[in-house]
């Protein structure tokens, strides 16, 4: 299922992410920029929330501050299963 995660890093800022199955979806409606071709709201997300915490914090520790939990292989799992699925009609 889906469910929303806010976090406060270090510095103080406020970030919220949904987490939907493995994919990360900022709550500002940048899914439409990212099939616009426009990456530049994601990538300013992933170096303000991910990328300048990753000498502070190992990779479940990062995972768990953003989604609310560490690691999960079952969300990978989830996305090949489907993935694979509908590609090669698996059903």
């Amino acid at each position: 299922g889906s469910w929303l995660a806010s976090w406060r890093p270090a510095d103080g800022a406020e970030n919220s992410a949904s987490w939907r199955g493995g994919e990360v979806a900022l709550t500002n409606n940048i899914e439409n920029k990212i099939l616009n071709g426009d990456t530049s709201e994601l990538l300013d997300w992933l170096r303000n929330n991910i990328h300048r915490y990753g000498e502070k914090y190992d990779a479940n520790e990062l995972c768990k501050k953003i989604t609310g939990e560490e690691l999960n292989f079952k969300y990978f799992m989830e996305y090949v299963t489907k993935k694979y699925s509908d590609i090669y009609d698996l059903n």
